[in-house]
C-alpha cells in the first residue's frame, strides 16, 4: 500500500485517503472564500438598505410637508 508521510508528528495515511482530504480541504478553503465574499457584500447591503431607509423617510416626511402645504392652500 502506498503512503504519505507528513513533517511533524509521524502520520501516515494511505494515498488514496490523502487525495480525498486534501480535496475536502480544497473544497473548505473555496466554500470559506465564498463566505468571505458574501460577508463582505452583506456589509455593503447594510448600507445601502440604511441609505434605502433614510430615502423613503426624507419622502415621507417631504409628502407630508405636501399634503400640508396643499391642505393650508384649500383652507
Amino acid at each position: 500500500m502506498e503512503t504519505v508521510t507528513l513533517q511533524g508528528p509521524v502520520v501516515v495515511i494511505p494515498a488514496n485517503e490523502y487525495a480525498t482530504i486534501l480535496n475536502r480541504l480544497s473544497k473548505l478553503e473555496r466554500a470559506f472564500a465564498e463566505l468571505t465574499r458574501l460577508l463582505e457584500d452583506l456589509d455593503d447591503i447594510k448600507a445601502m438598505r440604511e441609505a434605502e431607509s433614510e430615502y423613503r423617510l426624507g419622502d415621507a416626511v417631504s409628502f407630508s410637508a405636501l399634503i400640508a402645504e396643499v391642505q393650508a392652500e384649500e383652507s
